[in-house]
C-alpha cells in the first residue's frame, strides 16, 4: 500500500475529469453544467467510496473462510 497518495492523487485527477465531460456533455447550458458539476462531483465521490469500502470488506469476509 506504498503510495497511497499518488493513487489518490490520480484517482481525483480522473475522476474530476469524466465528471467533468460527462456533465458537458450532459447539459445543454455551460451555466447549468458549472452549477451541477460539484453535485455530480461528489456523488461520484461518494459512491466510488462506498464500492472501494464495499469490496475491502467483502475481501476480509471472504478470505477468512
Amino acid at each position: 500500500m506504498k503510495d497511497i497518495g499518488t493513487h489518490l492523487f490520480l484517482f481525483v485527477l480522473a475522476s474530476t475529469a469524466i465528471v467533468a465531460i460527462t456533465t458537458m456533455l450532459a447539459e445543454p447550458d455551460d451555466a447549468t453544467a458549472r452549477r451541477v458539476f460539484s453535485h455530480r462531483w461528489r456523488k461520484f465521490m461518494l459512491t466510488s467510496g462506498a464500492v472501494a469500502l464495499v469490496m475491502i470488506l467483502l475481501g476480509y469476509t471472504l478470505a477468512s473462510i
